[in-house]
């Protein structure tokens, strides 16, 4: 055996970096959307005994971790985003709703868009001429539990179908890379 012919060439190092970095963040994918996954059903398996403040937490992080693989995140080697191409072709990918959850998390998880929640200042005065102030006040709205079992249950397939779809490209590509490494 020559030295040529255990180093690599440098064309299959980039190739296997490039496999390695996909198969890193497919399993990152899987697990954030797993979390999400866990999230809404402990929400729907405990429905009736969570309260207002719990019901809203775990819908907030099954929001927030669904979304967390496509939303931009900066990495040494540039910004990574889990590219929605191909979940859209399994079976219960729920387009719909997966723009509503990332739409969700922008807007009104992660960030407060005022144009989705409006906050609104009021006063109340008495008089002839409403010259004397009663009170003052405000009113912030903010998100609260789920609608209805039936989202919540929508949510469940969805995170399902995007779990199948992403555990089959990373086993596949894993399988890949060991046959790399081999």
């Amino acid at each position: 055996m020559t030295k040529r012919d255990i180093i690599p060439k440098v064309g299959a190092v980039k190739a296997f970096e490039q496999l390695r970095r996909r198969c890193v963040d497919h399993f990152r994918a899987l697990a954030s959307v797993q979390a999400a996954h866990q999230y809404i059903s402990k929400l729907i398996e405990n429905e009736d005994s969570l309260d207002e403040i719990m019901s809203s937490a775990l819908r907030s992080a099954s929001v927030m971790a669904y979304a967390r693989p496509f939303t931009s995140a900066k990495t040494s080697t540039g910004s990574v985003q889990y590219p929605v191409k191909q979940l859209k072709e399994e079976p219960g990918f729920d387009l719909e709703l997966h723009e509503h959850l990332i739409k969700l998390r922008n807007r009104m998880v992660a960030h407060s868009d005022y144009s989705m929640l409006r906050s609104t200042m009021y006063l109340q005065a008495v008089g002839d001429s409403q010259e004397l102030p009663v009170s003052l006040g405000i009113n912030v709205k903010r998100l609260r539990g789920i609608e209805s079992r039936d989202l919540a249950n929508r949510y469940s397939r969805h995170f399902a179908a995007y779990i199948t779809q992403i555990a089959k490209t990373f086993d596949s590509e894993f399988n890949e890379l060991a046959r790399h490494v081999r």
